[in-house]
């Protein structure tokens, strides 16, 4: 299958809905656009004993006529309840307790096409630049690097990259059969999370798909 050759459109997602819960069972959540289906909720970092995380949204990306990925974000909502104490909870407030780090997140891409190495690394590369916080993107510093390498790599049709942040700073990178990646760094945990919901995020329709339900959600179960 021939790879796409152009790359800072890789994480400009395009919303076609946020997601379908099937009405057999609340286990499954279908983005609507590729037909990738994501579990309804998952441990955080998929290991026994952590916090459940709930799909909140879905996206899909697209390259003209070409679908790359489908993506899910998942949010411990159980958590982000807690934390806003039954306030009402707006959707940016949402967006800024995901990018600071308050609860468990994490970030699905399913492909449904090959990406070459390059593309990938210079897609993500462009979005830690455009969200970086406090002054200017530090592109060798380790623990960018340390993400970039973990997340570089020629990806098939079928496989997933999985981005968990904690409430401490921490990420956690999933890929393939490859080791995990973990990386105590909060200032990209928040560039990570930044790219989707941030006040300039790659796509103003990316961040409202994925953060509209929110506030219901939060306000009970």
């Amino acid at each position: 299958m021939r790879k796409l050759s152009q790359t800072p459109w890789l994480l400009g997602l395009w919303v076609l809905g946020g997601g379908i819960f099937s009405p057999l069972s609340a286990q499954e959540v279908t983005e609507p656009a590729t037909g990738t289906k994501f579990p309804a909720q998952r441990p955080f970092l998929d290991e026994a004993g952590q916090p459940t995380v709930q799909c909140v949204g879905t996206a899909v990306r697209k390259r003209l006529v070409f679908k790359v990925y489908g993506m899910c974000l998942y949010v411990d909502l159980n958590g982000l309840r807690q934390r806003v104490a039954g306030k009402p909870l707006s959707t940016d407030a949402a967006a800024q307790f995901l990018i600071e780090g308050d609860v468990p997140r994490g970030f699905v891409l399913q492909f449904v096409r090959d990406v070459g190495k390059d593309n990938v690394i210079e897609a993500f590369r462009e979005g830690l630049r455009k969200n970086w916080s406090g002054g200017g993107f530090p592109e060798s510093a380790p623990t960018v690097q340390q993400f970039l390498s973990a997340v570089g790599s020629d990806i098939a049709k079928g496989q997933e990259i999985r981005i968990w942040l904690d409430a401490d700073g921490n990420v956690t990178v999933q890929f393939a059969q490859r080791p995990v990646v973990r990386i105590a760094d909060a200032t990209l945990a928040r560039a990570i999370a930044a790219i989707w919901l941030g006040a300039q995020p790659v796509s103003p329709d990316i961040r409202a798909s994925l953060l509209k339900d929110l506030p219901a959600r939060t306000a009970g179960p």
